[in-house]
């Protein structure tokens, strides 16, 4: 029922059957993983899930991980989740308003930090607030290299401004990043 509101390549397979591809989908109030067939491998229903990020959010269990938001809550009660690859759920993090996130290695460990659009909050793997990334009036949510140096940085902007925050101490990729992954895709 409904429609598909995210899509997002969990692992790419030697094989349509080996692929996995995570989905929300609005009216059906589900996230699935299904494979490159379409077949459901898991199904976590009772939500009006939303946006999806993969990233490695926990150093344990090993990743890919996925974060994804719950929306058509009330003000405050706006929860994101961190699955397995299983569609186990290893954490929520409960927000003001968590629709726009990202996902971003801000101290260079390996571990992606997750960063909230709406309020520029900023949570470790273990859900606890490190940081906030203050911008008046500012809803958007951008990462890249904006500063030059191959390293991801953070920018969040509004109708008047856009506020870059550097990555100090993030690490630089191996290798250039190919368009098509999940560092260059956009919300839909």
């Amino acid at each position: 029922a409904g429609h598909l509101d995210c899509a997002r390549i969990v692992a790419f397979g030697k094989t349509p059957e080996s692929t996995r591809i995570a989905l929300t989908c609005c009216g059906a109030k589900n996230i699935a993983v299904i494979d490159g067939n379409g077949t459901t491998i898991w199904e976590v229903p009772g939500h009006h899930f939303e946006s999806i990020q993969i990233g490695n959010i926990l150093s344990k269990p090993e990743g890919p991980h996925i974060l994804v938001d719950i929306d058509h809550t009330a003000r405050g009660e706006s929860d994101m989740w961190v699955l397995d690859q299983n569609g186990n759920t290893c954490g929520k993090i409960r927000g003001e308003y968590c629709r726009q996130h990202g996902l971003i290695d801000w101290n260079g460990d390996g571990v992606d930090e997750i960063v909230v659009g709406n309020s520029g909050a900023m949570y470790d793997e273990t859900g606890r607030r490190i940081a906030t990334l203050a911008a008046p009036n500012a809803g958007t949510l951008l990462f890249g290299d904006f500063t030059g140096d191959d390293v991801l940085d953070v920018a969040r902007g509004s109708s008047h401004a856009l506020h870059i925050y550097r990555n100090e101490s993030g690490r630089k990729p191996s290798a250039p990043v190919p368009l098509g992954t999940r560092l260059n895709f956009t919300y839909y």
